[in-house]
């Protein structure tokens, strides 16, 4: 599930992958791009742009746009 996960998300820089295990056999669940689906409120909202601050989006995500 790790390899599996580590190729699911290889083109992003970040990404949540979930993948469950039943009985042996691994289903995809979804790509999850933003935690907490991007609503949480950060306190203090300093906190918001300290961790943004180290977010670096590639020239390459916007080719072709």
């Amino acid at each position: 599930m790790l390899e599996l996960a580590e190729k699911l998300s290889k083109p992003f820089d970040y990404v949540r992958v979930d993948l469950y295990n039943l009985n042996g056999k691994i289903y995809f669940g979804e790509l999850t791009h933003y935690p907490a689906s991007g609503i949480v409120r950060f306190e203090p909202i300093s906190f918001d742009f300290e961790l943004g601050k180290h977010w670096k989006i590639e020239a390459e995500y916007w080719k072709n746009k």
